[in-house]
């Protein structure tokens, strides 16, 4: 069990198992006990990640995703490409 300091200076983040794709995050030590009578379902489609708060990533998720290549899923800034490739 998670002391109140591990708790608020963590987050969660809820990303889809096959695209990285970050589907919801919060703040705190979570589960997917977190989604409630829907945690078993959603957690074939998805999975989750608990890390060390930051601010930016709460405020901005969809600036970001979970790649997931390495095996080990890691947090990282999406790709965003703003010209169309001729």
């Amino acid at each position: 069990m998670a002391t109140i300091a591990e708790h608020e200076a963590s987050m969660t983040i809820y990303y889809s198992k096959s695209t990285g794709e970050i589907k919801g995050l919060c703040t705190g030590i979570q589960d997917m006990s977190f989604y409630g009578v829907d945690a078993i379902d959603f957690s074939t489609i998805w999975a989750y990640v608990n890390l060390t708060k930051d601010n930016y990533v709460l405020e901005n998720p969809s600036k970001f995703i979970m790649n997931l290549a390495s095996g080990a899923p890691i947090l990282s800034l999406k790709e965003i490409n703003q010209y169309p490739v001729i």
